[in-house]
């Protein structure tokens, strides 16, 4: 294992990282990183997982609306940002994870909640090195390394439903 922590560290490639609940896979990936020559670059970890739950919790709750989020568009805004006009004319800008995490690692647990929309627009920024914020017309150059685990099997994801973890196996 520890010659394959040394090979992936060297890379700077995605890194998808598959196995069960309480595997490790954020531990490995942290091994990854800290092996890497981007230990001293930012590290940001995204946990969808716990997003996820959260989200579900409220929308079971008796009595509550039952209002469906447009989960595409708050994932775009949450890992490219936003950008919306702004009362004085201008434009209000908000980052977002991939921006924040410019030339560091991005760590993104549970990456199979991503909306297959989401999934191909990280696979587009991951390969072309540039994105645009949701709303935004400006192309803006990023370089991000990016980790996702999942505890989806390998079996399990589709070109279809798992663009991105789809995309990161076969390559």
């Amino acid at each position: 294992l520890s010659a394959r922590v040394a090979e992936l560290a060297q890379s700077d490639g995605p890194v998808l990282i598959i196995g069960e609940n309480g595997v490790g896979k954020e531990g490995l990936a942290h091994s990854i990183f800290r092996a890497s020559h981007h230990c001293k670059e930012v590290f940001l970890q995204a946990d969808l997982l716990r997003t996820s739950l959260e989200n579900s919790s409220d929308e079971e709750r008796p009595g509550a609306p039952r209002v469906e989020p447009d989960r595409t568009e708050n994932q775009l805004r949450l890992f490219f940002g936003s950008e919306e006009p702004a009362g004085d004319g201008g434009i209000k800008e908000k980052p977002g994870y991939f921006e924040l995490t410019e030339e560091g690692t991005l760590l993104v647990r549970g990456i199979e909640q991503l909306t297959p929309v989401v999934q191909t627009k990280l696979l587009e920024a991951i390969v072309t090195g540039t994105f645009r914020r949701y709303g935004g017309v400006r192309l803006h150059k990023v370089r991000v390394r990016l980790f996702a685990t999942t505890r989806l099997d390998a079996a399990q994801i589709s070109l279809e439903r798992h663009p991105l973890l789809y995309g990161l196996l076969e390559g």
